[in-house]
This record gives C-alpha cells, sequence and structure tokens, in this order.
C-alpha cells in the first residue's frame, strides 16, 4: 500500500516537471535574455474596444501585420522586423533610437517584452508570441506593436589620452617662471651699450685732458717771445 502511494506520488511530480518544462520551452527568453511576460486577449498601439493599448504614445509606435517589413515612427526611429512563419520565430533592428517594449500577438493572447530595464535595445530575436494552447508550440503572428525612444546621446568630452596631451602642451610653472625672473639681455655687461651717463663721463675726461694740455702749453709760449 505504502509503495503504492509513493509510486503515485513520485508520477505526479514527474507529470508536473514535464507540464513547468513544456511552459518553460514555449516562452524561451529571447536573444536579448528577455523572458517575455504572457497577457490575454489582443494588444493594439492605441488600444480601444477590448484590446489593450501599448505602453507609448502613438507617434513613438509602430503596429505590424503578420509578416516581415519595416516602418518609421513619427519620431524618425525607424524598425525592420522579420518573422518566420515556420518556426513562428519573430526578430527586430531598430535605427535611430531603441526599441523599448515589443508586444507579439498571437492566438488569444500575447507576449510582452521589456527592454526598458536596460534602456532599450536597436535588435533582439528569438521572439515568439505565447503558446495559448498549451501544447507547447507557439501561435502564429497576428500582428506586433513596438515603443520606441531615443538613444542614450554620445558624450563629446575628450578621453584621458587627449586631455594629457592638451596638459602637457601648456608650459610648465618651473619655465613661467623663468620666463618673469630672467632680467633683460641688453642689461647684460658684455652686451651692454653706451648710456647718456656713461657718454658724460667720456667727454669730462675728454675735456680736462683738453684743459691740461693748454695750461701745459702756455707758459713754454711765452718764454720763447722773450
Amino acid at each position: 500500500m505504502k509503495r503504492n502511494k509513493l509510486w503515485l506520488l513520485l508520477t505526479a511530480f514527474a507529470m508536473a516537471f514535464l507540464v513547468v518544462g513544456t511552459v518553460l520551452a514555449a516562452t524561451p527568453a529571447s536573444d536579448q535574455g528577455v523572458v517575455p511576460t504572457t497577457h490575454d486577449g489582443n494588444i493594439t498601439l492605441e488600444g480601444g474596444g477590448n484590446s489593450d493599448a501599448a505602453d507609448c504614445d502613438a507617434a513613438d509606435g509602430i503596429e505590424t501585420g503578420d509578416t516581415g517589413g519595416s516602418e518609421t515612427t513619427d519620431n524618425g526611429v525607424t524598425v525592420e522586423w522579420t518573422y518566420d512563419d515556420t518556426t513562428k520565430e519573430f526578430g527586430f533592428t531598430a535605427t535611430g533610437g531603441v526599441v523599448l517594449k515589443a508586444y507579439i500577438k498571437g492566438g488569444n493572447g500575447y507576449n510582452e517584452y521589456d527592454y526598458t530595464g536596460m534602456g532599450g535595445v536597436t535588435s533582439d530575436g528569438g521572439m515568439f508570441a505565447p503558446d495559448t494552447n498549451n501544447d507547447g508550440v507557439p501561435q502564429g503572428l497576428s500582428h506586433a506593436v513596438f515603443c520606441t525612444g531615443e538613444g542614450e546621446e554620445e558624450t563629446s568630452e575628450p578621453s584621458f589620452e587627449a586631455s594629457e596631451e592638451a596638459e602637457t602642451d601648456e608650459p610648465s610653472f618651473e619655465g613661467s617662471v623663468e620666463e618673469l625672473t630672467e632680467p633683460p639681455t641688453d642689461t647684460l655687461p658684455g652686451n651692454a651699450t653706451a648710456t647718456p651717463a656713461d657718454s658724460a663721463w667720456l667727454l669730462v675726461v675728454a675735456l680736462g685732458v683738453l684743459l691740461a694740455s693748454i695750461v701745459v702749453l702756455t707758459p713754454a709760449r711765452a718764454k720763447s717771445r722773450r
């Protein structure tokens, strides 16, 4: 009796693992590692009726058909998407911005891929509509909805190397001190030119010599006249 109960318990656990494994296999993580959230019902860009509305303004969104294609939002983000109707795999690439959320509708529900925690992405793949029949096979694509946004702006700050080069181009402190304290070369003894004071002294000396010669010569001329 105990063995029968144990066998039934083990069988129940095995079936539970199989069901969980089938569900997980039907909703794998995307190529970006995002596990989708499955919702019942329909999703459209603006909502209305019995449809949920995408989590973005219409100007930032794109609603697709059931095949691959390309479209640009009113705000200039271009999204190109692909769909393989054999494997049911969906993927996309974006230029001019990023995709913040993608909704993949199929059957009676849709899968929501949320990239907002990553700041948005420019591409993803390995995406599927939900397995609404619980048979391990994702539904075919009905349509998809994208919510886009601006990508992160690149800063124009100079790199460390550029900053270092800019700093080395500036004159050093020692060089600046030398330039400020170095005397003018025209005041050095070897390069000095005659100043007005030097010229005056030379004139005084010359006049003194001339007067001395006159004094010496004058008596001699007087004696010669006698």
